[in-house]
């Protein structure tokens, strides 16, 4: 698992398929506890592969654990550790004990968080934008293919083949990273016009 690579809170929250207001309610609860990072002058929080395996996890569960019980499993998570709480924890299984037992395949999890990043970064690094092509819309490096316009076209349910069919220049984690960049950056619409206060009367 990549713990090297940073992400922001909105890049973990895409990535794990959760909304940003879930891991801030995580972070208030102190749950997740992400490192503050500087960026320029201003201290961000930033997650990294551990963290969206734990949301991950917490989202793909059929029933809501109680605080103390995802806090163990955070824990759990980013110390590597065996056994916390009621959490115990092998290669393949993560197992809950107690009255509703719960049992996760956990190895499956993890190789759906690390395709889904390693998919991220590879995509990260093949975009570009240059005010001379495409208007300076975000494009996949060597091509005009606008990012935004593959990754709208996959949130549409349109197959993955078709899409290729049309953009051979691309392969199918070019389109699974748009989809992803789609949702990390939703379309802002058309500006709004200023307010104009006239005097009446």
């Amino acid at each position: 698992m990549r713990t090297n690579e940073r992400f922001s809170t909105k890049e973990a929250a895409v990535l794990a398929g959760l909304s940003e207001k879930a891991i801030r309610h995580e972070m208030a609860r102190d749950i997740a506890r992400p490192e503050s990072v500087r960026v320029g002058k201003v201290m961000r929080r930033s997650m990294d592969a551990r963290d969206i395996y734990y949301l991950s996890l917490v989202s793909s569960l059929p029933v809501a654990l109680k605080p103390e019980d995802r806090r163990d499993l955070y824990a759990l998570i980013r110390r590597r550790l065996s056994k916390r709480g009621r959490w115990e924890s092998t290669i393949r299984r993560l197992r809950l004990r107690g009255d509703v037992g719960i049992e996760i395949d956990s190895a499956k999890v993890r190789r759906d968080v690390d395709r889904r990043v390693t998919v991220f970064l590879r995509g990260r690094r093949r975009v570009m934008s240059d005010p001379k092509v495409v208007g300076g819309a975000p494009i996949f490096t060597g091509t005009r293919i606008p990012v935004r316009h593959v990754g709208l076209l996959a949130k549409k349910a349109i197959p993955v083949k078709e899409i290729l069919e049309d953009y051979p220049a691309l392969d199918g984690r070019d389109v699974e990273f748009a989809r992803l960049f789609v949702e990390l950056r939703p379309d802002p619409g058309r500006p709004r016009k200023a307010l104009e206060l006239r005097r009446t009367g």
